[in-house]
């Protein structure tokens, strides 16, 4: 019994510090904007990531849990989730970097 619980709070505090790990990304991508057009571009790209989050992992996850979907049916939408993340983040961060050079000056 004493191997499920240190499990069970492994996997408590991996989730915990993994979502702690994405709210302080999110807030460092935002703070570290230099132009208005860009804060605005990451507010709604950050806010488009932890929708597709919910979506994709923490909806089909609950679903599981109250027996409405089968074990294996949310590591579809896990699966999905992390397939995009790299390149979804790639285009952010290109697009963030091009709305950086377009601004006349940049706000500091």
């Amino acid at each position: 019994m004493e191997g499920i619980k240190i499990a069970l709070a492994g996997g408590i505090m991996g989730t915990i510090l993994g979502i702690a790990g994405g709210v302080l990304g999110t807030y460092a991508a935002i703070k570290n904007t230099k132009t208005p057009e860009e804060r605005k571009y990451m507010v709604r790209a950050a806010a488009s990531i932890w929708i597709a989050l919910i979506v994709l992992i923490i909806f089909p996850l609950l679903l599981e849990f109250r027996g409405i979907i089968p074990t294996w049916g949310h590591w579809i939408g896990t699966s999905l989730f992390f397939l995009f993340l790299g390149p979804w983040i790639l285009s952010v961060v290109r697009r963030s970097t091009e709305l950086k050079k377009a601004s006349p000056n940049p706000q500091v």
